[in-house]
């Protein structure tokens, strides 16, 4: 009875394919030239829709056929089709169709590989790259076409019987003799590769701090003394996004935290704890018709914060680390070699930058710095990755050798640009975060470095980029008022 069904659903499904084409009157050359009635991404939507359920009755229709099939020879008593002879050939001709498609993708879009030697160590990469494609694809094609062979010449036929095959040492030996070398060889390839490109400098290379931050990069310059500050998380705010001690600024960012101090105790106080909490209720039972939902929403959420002794918690939590962050900031101006280690004045001519610029021909060093969640610094065309860890400093070493003009020519587009960009998944706009990397003459750099301004300049005040004053705002100052209860 099953089966009846079915094939009255195939019928029933390829009426209702019929009716959907006649009531859609589906002629591509009217529905093109008619814009009156749709727009062309309504028609391929339509069209995309119409596939799809083309598909899936072809689906339903081709397992009809072999159900039919089967229950025809369950009546007649007689085989109509042997899989154990169909399948074999099935699989052959999947594995044909497969390595074709395989070998299609590789040769259509391998070209989209970036191959392209910008930095002194990519011909290194590039060896290793396709070592690595050559090994895998040989092994990839040799198990593939060993897998349906095999499926295909030890397929069911009459008279022949299989054959069971307990052991064999020597075919043991050589399935794992072959990848083990395979292996190592890739690996002890590997490990020169990644040795070649870290290992020490015959001459101290210029170095640049890279600051992650959500959701961009800064690019520090140590100036004239070639010297970075000693930063710290602890000095970070709006003003100072990169944490750098300068005096003034740390001085700005205790008395902040000192009045949002006395904010915080205010707002502890049983009685204000108390009198925010029954306002809060007061004008929930006010609710007007002028309350919007998100208002009403906005409400509750406040009183049900409180009432669980959430909102409590969460103050003191942002007592806690406020208090903390002075004793550390006091601790650190209070040791002994303070004014030698850190506060020596080494900041106040670094250059921070909205751009990454290196002279070609020239060995620098990334300094890696992040002030949330771990990035991953990512230059596609120079083969530079490295992971940007919050509370420790990661770096790597390159040399580049090709302009950012010569890249542009290659190419034929004077807008071509090289760009980090964050290649580890760090919050809703990562796909946004990447800071432009300029590759120059000697020449070229030096005038660029001579319009730069330090961004601290001892005992005067410099105008911040807009950049770090917009996106980097001090996060103290939103924590206070996503806690204020009222």
């Amino acid at each position: 009875m099953k089966r009846i069904i079915y094939v009255l659903l195939g019928f029933v499904g390829l009426t209702a394919l019929a009716v959907t084409f006649n009531f859609a009157d589906l002629n591509l050359a009217q529905v093109a030239q008619s814009t009156d009635t749709s727009t062309a991404s309504d028609m391929n939507s339509t069209i995309n829709w119409l596939l799809i359920l083309v598909s899936v009755l072809i689906g339903a229709i081709i397992f009809l056929i072999f159900d039919i099939t089967n229950l025809t020879s369950r009546v007649t008593g007689k085989q109509i089709m042997d899989w154990n002879k169909i399948s074999p050939w099935m699989l052959l001709l999947f594995m044909i169709a497969g390595l074709a498609g395989a070998f299609w993708e590789f040769f259509y879009h391998g070209k989209y590989v970036i191959t392209e030697e910008a930095t002194a160590h990519a011909s290194e990469m590039n060896t290793m790259f396709n070592a690595t494609l050559f090994f895998t694809g040989v092994v990839f094609v040799i198990v593939q076409f060993v897998l349906f062979y095999f499926t295909f010449k030890y397929r069911t036929q009459p008279g022949k019987k299989a054959v069971y095959y307990a052991h064999n040492n020597r075919l043991e030996i050589v399935w794992t003799a072959i990848p083990f070398v395979t292996m190592a060889v890739l690996v002890l390839m590997g490990m020169r590769t990644w040795s070649n490109i870290t290992k020490p400098a015959d001459t101290p290379p210029e170095q640049i701090e890279v600051f992650a931050y959500q959701f961009g990069w800064n690019a520090r310059y140590p100036g004239e003394d070639k010297k970075f500050g000693a930063a710290s998380f602890n000095y970070i705010s709006g003003t100072n996004p990169l944490g750098l001690p300068v005096e003034r600024e740390i001085e700005t960012l205790v008395n902040d935290l000192k009045a949002e101090l006395e904010d915080l105790y205010v707002q502890v106080k049983p009685e204000v704890f108390e009198a925010n909490y029954q306002a809060l209720k007061q004008e929930m039972e006010e609710f007007g018709l002028t309350y919007t939902d998100k208002k009403r929403e906005g409400l509750e959420a406040k009183i049900e914060r409180i009432e669980s002794g959430e909102a409590m918690e969460d103050l003191k939590a942002a007592i806690y680390r406020k208090e903390k962050q002075i004793l550390r900031i006091d601790q650190i101006k209070s040791a002994s070699n303070a004014q030698e280690a850190v506060f020596n004045g080494s900041v106040y001519d670094d250059v921070i930058s909205s751009e990454i610029h290196l002279v070609q021909g020239q060995e620098v060093e990334l300094l890696f710095r992040a002030r949330d969640v771990i990035h991953s610094a990512w230059i596609p065309h120079f083969k530079v990755q490295m992971n940007v860890v919050p509370g420790m400093q990661t770096k790597f070493r390159f040399t580049p050798v090709k302009t950012t003009a010569e890249a542009r020519a290659e190419r034929g587009d004077d807008s071509y640009d090289y760009y980090m960009i964050c290649n580890k998944v760090c919050g809703s706009a990562h796909y946004n975060m990447k800071i432009k990397v300029v590759v120059e003459t000697q020449e070229e750099y030096d005038a660029w470095y001579q319009q730069q301004n330090p961004a601290f300049a001892k005992n005067v005040e410099v105008e911040k980029p807009v950049e770090e004053t917009e996106i980097l705002s001090d996060s103290t100052q939103t924590e206070n008022q996503d806690l204020a209860l009222n």
